[in-house]
Formats: C-alpha cells, structure tokens, sequence
C-alpha cells in the first residue's frame, strides 16, 4: 500500500509525470505509486516507489534508488556514461 498513487490512461508518451528544472533542481517521492506515467529518473530521490506500466527513462545522470520496483515498465536508456559503483 502506499501514501500516494499517480495515475494517468492516456498521458502524452514525450511528456514526463515529474520534469525538474535548474541546476539545483531536486525532489523526493517517498511510499508512491506510479502507474501509466513517463518519467525520467535524473535528480529525483526514491524512496518506497512501485512503476507500474510506466516508461522510465534515464541518460546517466545522477539519482538515488532504494526500494524501487518496476513492474512491467519499459526502459528508455540515453547516451549514458559509464555507470560507477559505491
């Protein structure tokens, strides 16, 4: 169960749910779900989020997971760097 559920049947495939603007833009989804919705993961902390039939993009910027599930989304992966592990 979650706090909070996002959900759209019909949201534009090139428009994301969330877009942070600015350099020192940043944001916090905690216990969310987020269901039929685009959205590029750069800047945003996750914490307790379920996707679900979402398209999740993401191009190597920086961003924080934990306890993120995926079900049945599809990925959209940029020009990314190479990824550097802690």
């Amino acid at each position: 169960m979650t706090d909070l559920s996002i959900l759209s049947l019909n949201w534009p495939r090139d428009l994301d749910a969330l877009t942070l603007r600015g350099d020192n833009a940043s944001a916090l989804f905690f216990h969310v779900g987020i269901r039929g919705l685009n959205q590029n993961l750069a800047k945003i902390t996750w914490l307790s989020v379920t996707f679900q039939n979402s398209v999740v993009r993401y191009n190597g910027e920086p961003l924080y997971l934990v306890d993120v599930r995926f079900e049945n989304c599809k990925f959209e992966f940029g020009k990314a760097p190479p990824v550097r592990r802690c």
